[in-house]
């Protein structure tokens, strides 16, 4: 019985030995390591065609300056992510560009990129995808973790089907569709070519409150209005063009009307008289 404690005494303090032995190879690789990435992302359930803005950090924390350079040239490093889509759990490799990150990292400093993954990856079809930034750097890969993006199509609301401006042959398709992410709902203008199914642009218009069914106008030079309530006293006026190369956002104004939502679910004016509206505030103008 004594060999025996004596026997598992020893194993035990072979397999402690072993483990101590990893334990500092891994922090030797921690504390050696010349660079780190942080990975920032606002919304992880993205509405199809969305853009995904992701920002990445790269931090340098040698002794020498990191040149990433997109191009891949002998002795530089390069930002690039790896996209799979996970279709009946099943990952597939998503197809990705160059990503456009480019520039020095002296010691001791970072810098942030921002990069559109719905630019540099093909990730417009609906379903999950898990996307990983890593950077290469004098023959090591540094990675950050993990991190799952839900691409939805959203819920209808209405849409409207007009000839595209000088192209009339060409028929464009606005549809309205909202998604509830964050403990709200979203409204979402895309744009789609009829024929081709070419997509134009997904624009987010501001948080939805369903009880006045969102306006949508689209006239013949091309011109398109939304309105839509986005709190109990308050709607949005969206602004876009729609032109032969493409579709954008113009200007968003704010009208605060004095009443409020009734329990019927019906406006109620708390004055008597026609409802006041205050001078909108504009926004800056977007672009797609």
């Amino acid at each position: 019985m004594i060999q025996a404690r004596q026997g598992q005494t020893t194993g035990n303090s072979r397999w402690r030995a072993i483990l101590l032995g990893a334990a500092t190879m891994l922090l030797g690789q921690v504390a050696t390591a010349e660079l780190s990435l942080r990975m920032e992302l606002a919304q992880t359930m993205l509405h199809r065609f969305e853009r995904i803005h992701m920002i990445v950090t790269v931090s340098n924390m040698g002794s020498r300056v990191i040149m990433l350079d997109p191009q891949r040239r002998e002795g530089n490093g390069y930002l690039d992510f790896d996209v799979r889509q996970m279709d009946e759990n099943m990952p597939r490799m998503v197809a990705l560009s160059p990503v456009p990150a480019s520039g020095a990292i002296a010691p001791g400093t970072s810098r942030r990129f921002l990069i559109d993954l719905a630019q540099v990856g093909n990730m417009g079809g609906i379903g999950g995808y898990n996307v990983q930034p890593y950077v290469v750097w004098n023959g090591q890969r540094y990675e950050t973790r993990i991190t799952h993006i839900n691409v939805v199509g959203g819920l209808p609301l209405k849409s409207v089907t007009r000839a595209s401006p000088l192209a009339p042959e060409a028929r464009r398709t606005y549809s309205l569709s909202y998604l509830a992410r964050k403990g709200s709902e979203e409204l979402f203008l895309s744009v789609e070519e009829e024929a081709t199914s070419l997509n134009y642009g997904v624009f987010s218009l501001g948080p939805l409150v369903r009880v006045f069914t969102p306006v949508l106008e689209v006239d013949g030079d091309g011109g398109v209005t939304v309105v839509h309530q986005m709190s109990p006293s308050q709607f949005v006026r969206s602004l876009l063009q729609s032109t032969a190369g493409g579709v954008r956002l113009i200007d968003q104004s704010y009208e605060e009307l004095r009443g409020r939502i009734g329990a019927s679910g019906s406006w109620e004016n708390l004055q008597s008289g026609p409802a006041e509206t205050q001078e909108p505030s504009k926004k800056s103008s977007k672009k797609k």
